[in-house]
């Protein structure tokens, strides 16, 4: 598991180790707590993938979709933290989203869906670095998941 402390000054080199990873994967589970920095890593991730809508949280949505020049592909960014049970999940018919092979998918608060989700896939999980001198500091680490 590779973890890398960052700030938004930083943000870029982080994302650059995410985009290596899209070449071998295509589900990114984001994990954190409020105001770790979910969304914001996301937007960066995007504006990499070379995303050229603006780029919104989907709390309210459940899912935004994007297009992706550089990849010639959609991403589906979902944020599942209103959602209580599986059957909200299917109720909305965010399944189509989440399988969707073609296209990547990022969620934010994936807890509710990992058990439906396809293995092969990237957690990312975030956390405050609570450093006093530097608030804004971040620790986002990567594990693969295959299993």
């Amino acid at each position: 598991m590779k973890k890398i402390t960052y700030n938004l000054q930083t943000i870029d080199q982080v994302v650059a180790v995410c985009i290596k990873k899209m070449q071998k994967y295509k589900i990114f589970a984001f994990h954190g707590h409020m105001g770790s920095g979910k969304t914001t890593f996301i937007s960066a991730l995007l504006e990499h993938a070379d995303v050229n809508q603006a780029v919104t949280s989907p709390t309210f949505a459940y899912v935004n979709t994007y297009s992706s020049d550089t990849y010639k592909t959609n991403i589906h960014h979902f944020d599942l933290y209103r959602l209580s049970t599986i059957d909200e999940f299917y109720a909305l018919a965010l399944d189509d989203l989440l399988f969707d092979q073609d296209a990547f998918i990022f969620i934010e608060w994936p807890t509710l869906v990992l058990p439906i989700l396809k293995k092969n896939r990237i957690v990312c999980e975030l956390f405050f670095d609570y450093d006093k001198e530097n608030i804004e500091q971040r620790i986002i680490t990567f594990k693969e998941s295959t299993d």
